[in-house]
């Protein structure tokens, strides 16, 4: 991995944190509170910047040269296409307004079932399984490494989301 793989992973890492902690200092102090109205707004610009820069980087992994020996383009396409049935299921299930933690601002949280019936988190385990699928389907192994990081960082964001 090179300096640039790092940084990669250390925005994912960064953007979970963000999130946790916001979700955290929300829901136990009311850490938008201030912002009367706005503080589901004032939420998701934190998200949006986070999780956008981490976005963003992704398109510098096209020149990373930690690569797998070939791609195997079947087997990552099949995994993007569950991850994108499991994500639709899910927001169908619970609503988009989730993506953002509306829950916790006052928003109706839709009743748990469908896909929840079945998995926990189905919303993060599409995550988890996109960027594997990507790894595999671009063989750039960073990806692979933002999904082991995203599935252990994503376990840690669930929890503190039901504290």
């Amino acid at each position: 991995m090179d300096t640039y793989d790092f940084v990669v992973v250390g925005l994912l890492l960064g953007a979970i944190l963000v999130n946790s902690i916001s979700v955290y200092a929300q829901k136990h102090h009311g850490l938008y509170h201030g912002f009367g109205r706005r503080a589901w707004s004032a939420h998701k610009i934190v998200l949006s910047i986070v999780w956008g820069t981490w976005l963003v980087s992704l398109i510098g992994l096209q020149y990373s040269e930690f690569r797998l020996d070939s791609s195997y383009n079947l087997l990552g396409i099949g995994l993007l296409l569950y991850a994108g049935f499991v994500l639709h299921s899910a927001l169908s299930q619970i609503g988009v307004q989730a993506l953002s933690n509306g829950n916790f601002f006052g928003r109706e949280l839709r009743k748990l079932g469908g896909i929840y019936n079945y998995m926990n988190d189905p919303i993060y385990h599409s995550y988890v399984v996109a960027l594997l699928g990507l790894g595999l389907l671009t063989g750039v192994a960073t990806f692979l490494v933002c999904g082991v990081v995203a599935y252990f960082g994503f376990m840690f964001e669930s929890a503190v989301e039901r504290t």
